[in-house]
């Protein structure tokens, strides 16, 4: 906080020479030097005092004190040597009562913090001008208000609030009312937009000042001042604000998981503001706990989706069609980002299973075994639990339902208390036989699909399909 006062310039009479003068007057002269050297001791005293009193108000004070009249001032104090050659001419009577006049007279000199007064008196040596200095907070000029300049009790603050906004406040005493003004970068901030300001009474001649600044970013760091006025004096509270990650992403609409299409569909979507240009990233976290993500991107059942629209704001989701519990529960996490910071985006995929409908009872397994007639087979093991009469149904890799045959048979087992195994037995296999195959368990509560992946390495050779539509 700094208050600037104007700058103190004295002016001295020079003496006039006076020759053929007596003993007395050489004395008078000797008396004058003497005052005038008592008058610089108390010139700076009162400087000291000055910047001792500022030094308790605010920071960083300069003093300035200015004699705007000083021209006029050596125009009365050569009248005066002049009305002192006259006086030594005149009668007793007439030259007494002129000394008084002379004592009556008096000028003043006023600036914005400081009074001087002069003051002509005659002594055994002749004319001699005394100068006297007087604070504002002690004198007023004619006309004007009582009351007193603004003065920073304490030091300015700068807080942020629950709704992301910012306020810089600063606490003055002052009487009367002072009159406001902030600037940013020396420009007047008005209050519109995204800033307001408020003066509030606390009590007294105490006021606090006030500016709020909402939808903080970061190009509204640098040099703010709250300038305060009244008809005593100013002054100036300083802030340097200093703003790091205030224009990154920011929810416009939080996170959300919907559908489409009849459930076909799932939509994965959130709105984020961002006033310097973000990039959005996708991805999946890895199932089981075992940590670390995978980048999800575009394919035949994924889709990603950017669009902007306006004011700054970004739509983002991801798509994913056919959407099941094997494939697509877990966690998705989306991250914006740009110069200014980032932004995530948690989804938490699950998928509701219906009372009594299937649902998988440990992970499938594909395992190498005898078949009862004695030959090498591969069965797909499914583990599941269902009620009200499951159906399974098993899918090839070229998406047709697999039929039983001399090479392909199917089991079903029930284990009691609604759990079931399923399996399907694959004898005599080859190299073509590889791919993914589908699992899906269905009743009237609701359905399941797993999916199971087989390579089998060797030559690819014809032979009859083993599987109809």
């Amino acid at each position: 906080m700094v208050t600037n006062f104007p700058t103190l310039n004295l002016y001295r009479m020079s003496k006039t020479d006076n020759r053929g003068r007596s003993k007395n007057r050489s004395e008078g002269s000797a008396k004058r030097v003497k005052k005038d050297s008592e008058s610089e001791g108390s010139i700076e005293e009162i400087r000291r005092a000055i910047k001792l009193e500022a030094k308790q108000r605010e920071t960083d004070v300069t003093v300035n004190v200015t004699s705007h009249r000083k021209d006029k001032h050596h125009e009365e104090a050569g009248k005066y040597r002049e009305d002192t050659k006259k006086v030594e001419k005149m009668p007793k009577d007439l030259k007494r009562k002129h000394q008084q006049q002379q004592q009556q007279h008096r000028h003043q000199y006023e600036t914005p913090y400081y009074r001087i007064t002069g003051m002509t008196v005659m002594t055994d040596g002749g004319p001699e001008t005394r100068i006297d200095f007087a604070t504002q907070r002690s004198v007023r000029r004619e006309g004007m208000p009582e009351g007193k300049a603004p003065h920073f009790p304490q030091q300015p603050v700068a807080r942020q609030n629950d709704d992301g906004s910012l306020e810089l406040e600063c606490f003055v005493d002052a009487s009367p009312l002072p009159t406001i003004k902030w600037f940013y970068d020396n420009t007047e901030v008005k209050s519109e937009g995204r800033f307001s300001q408020n003066l509030l009474q606390k009590g007294g001649d105490s006021y606090s000042a006030l500016l709020s600044i909402k939808e903080l970013a970061d190009s509204d760091a640098g040099a703010y001042r709250c300038c305060i006025v009244n008809p005593h004096g100013k002054g100036n509270a300083n802030f340097n604000l200093k703003l790091t990650g205030f224009s990154s992403p920011t929810f416009v609409e939080k996170p959300q998981i919907s559908s489409r299409d009849e459930g076909q569909v799932m939509v994965m979507e959130f709105r984020a503001k961002s006033t310097l240009t973000p990039t959005f990233v996708w991805h999946r976290l890895n199932p089981g706990g075992q940590g670390g993500e995978d980048l999800v991107s575009e394919n035949e059942r994924v889709k990603i989706v950017l669009r902007r629209e306006p004011n700054d704001i970004y739509y983002a989701a991801l798509e994913i069609k056919e959407p099941t519990k094997e494939k697509d529960a877990g966690q998705f996490v989306c991250t914006a980002k740009n110069d200014s910071g980032k932004l995530t985006a948690t989804f938490t995929v699950k998928f509701e299973v219906p009372e009594g409908a299937p649902s998988f009872t440990r992970k499938p397994q594909i395992l190498q075994q005898t078949s009862s007639g004695g030959e090498p087979a591969i069965c797909f093991d499914i583990g599941y639990t269902a009620r009200m009469n499951p159906n399974v149904t098993w899918i090839n890799p070229k998406g047709k339902k697999v039929k039983e045959s001399s090479r392909v048979k199917f089991k079903t087992n029930d284990e009691g208390n609604g759990n079931w195994t399923a399996q399907l037995e694959l004898t005599n296999y080859k190299a073509k036989d590889s791919g993914t195959y589908t699992c899906n368990i269905k009743n009237d509560a609701g359905e399941a699909n797993v999916e199971l992946t087989l390579n089998i390495e060797g030559p690819l050779d014809d032979g009859n399909d083993d599987s109809e539509a």
